[in-house]
């Protein structure tokens, strides 16, 4: 596995995986016009040239504040549909897979593309301000990063986009046979397996259609022990949109956690071993005071998250200390995504023949996402499939107990990267 690191890889017991783009094109394609050089050996793993960056006007911090606003517009869309239940997704992973997409866009999708990620148009500062953000994410230990491409034979990306991949991404490239579907898609989920620690150990439940060109994957690996351990969990009461649950609540109020207060939300930042990861659990106001909508007794509506800049001020700032009381809890979901990023923006048509000629079509976008948090630490993966074709044409508490519904986002301390967003609306499932 490649990791942004350049760390040698390791074992984990938490994970994110998300795939960047499974792109594929009917018949049978050759390299494209401008391709980079075609692997000669199969399964090679050949290269982009990472490019020397310069420092421009955007920071790994203003890569990291796009991610949290795509990450909420998804989130928003997301929980519409299902407004009462478990939400979790993965920004980060997510935006990177997307990312990959915007490498390989050109013209009027390229912009598309950019815009719903709230990112400017794909440049040298772009890739220079993600490249940052690599680094500073590959300085977290408990987080590893990895980028692979997988092509049909002789289907190549074009050399620019191979170089920003691997300037920006650190990505590789890898050859396969589309037509022998089982045995392809068996290597990729093979990659994924190892890249999650099996927490991921299928990602294609089926095998790929032999007209596949082009797949390209991301994986963030997360392994997390809390700073001040919980003690062990009492069944406690969580009072859920449609009615109390007894639930395994864990218990810190003797620890002292940095809490915070904006736009009619509570805060706790739970700092993960090595102070370079944290999680957020973000609580309403009982009366539902700051959101857009009203949850009943719960107090949180269920589409409610605070704008941008109220989440600024709830993980950074002046804070209070307090002690916690918050359940433990198991999220697991698969979730649709094709329609959803396309009312978000993502042209479904469009030019994406950067990543290999003839690609134009976006056919289906699929997330997997898995999260579990117990009085030692958090355990996450989430897997991303975007699969493509080439068609004809309050005051304080001493004490902040989350017993009703609440956002928990996990994030590195340095830039803020949102790696993954909770909604917890029922901890029993």
């Amino acid at each position: 596995m490649t990791a942004t690191s350049g760390r040698a890889p390791y074992r984990s017991v938490a994970a994110s995986a998300c795939i960047a783009a499974l792109l594929a094109a009917a018949g049978c394609g050759g390299s494209s016009s401008g391709g980079g050089p075609v692997p000669t050996e199969p399964n090679a793993v050949l290269v982009g040239k990472s490019q020397p960056v310069k420092p421009g006007s955007l920071t790994a911090s203003d890569v990291a504040a796009s991610n949290t606003a795509f990450g909420l517009d998804l989130f928003a869309k997301l929980c519409a549909k299902s407004p009462n239940g478990n939400l979790v997704v993965s920004p980060a992973s997510a935006a990177q897979a997307l990312g990959m997409v915007d490498a390989g866009a050109g013209g009027d999708t390229q912009k598309a593309v950019a815009k719903m990620l709230h990112v400017p148009s794909w440049s040298p500062d772009l890739v220079a301000a993600l490249h940052a953000q690599a680094a500073a994410l590959s300085d977290v230990n408990q987080v590893k990063v990895s980028n692979h491409v997988f092509e049909q034979r002789g289907v190549v990306p074009t050399q620019q986009t191979l170089n920003d991949l691997k300037t920006a991404y650190d990505a590789d490239l890898r050859q396969l046979d589309f037509a022998d579907e089982p045995a392809a898609t068996d290597q990729i989920n093979k990659v994924i397996s190892d890249d999650t620690d099996a927490l991921i150990p299928k990602l294609f439940d089926g095998p790929l259609d032999a007209s596949t060109r082009s797949v390209l994957a991301n994986a963030i690996l997360l392994d997390a022990k809390w700073t001040q351990p919980f003690s062990d969990s009492q069944p406690g009461a969580f009072h859920a949109s449609d009615g109390d649950v007894t639930t395994p609540m864990m218990d810190n109020t003797e620890g002292s956690f940095a809490s915070r207060t904006a736009g009619g939300w509570t805060s706790v930042t739970l700092p993960y071993e090595g102070g370079k990861l944290e999680a957020v659990a973000i609580l309403p106001d009982a009366s539902g005071a700051g959101t857009s909508e009203s949850m009943g007794g719960a107090g949180l509506s269920p589409c409610a998250a605070p704008s941008t800049q109220a989440l600024t001020d709830l993980t950074s700032g002046p804070s209070t200390s307090v002690g916690v009381v918050m359940p433990k809890f198991n999220l697991s979901q698969t979730l649709p995504l094709t329609q959803t990023l396309a009312a978000m923006g993502l042209p479904l048509m469009g030019d994406y023949t950067g990543l290999g000629e003839g690609i134009n079509q976006i056919s289906q976008v699929i997330q997997k996402v898995v999260m579990k948090v117990d009085e030692k630490g958090t355990k996450a993966a989430a897997a991303t499939g975007v699969v493509m074709t080439e068609s004809a044409r309050i005051g304080l508490p001493t004490v902040v107990t989350f017993d009703r519904p609440f956002l928990l986002v996990l994030q590195d301390t340095t830039t803020h990267t949102p790696l993954f967003l909770a909604r917890v609306a029922n901890p029993a499932g």
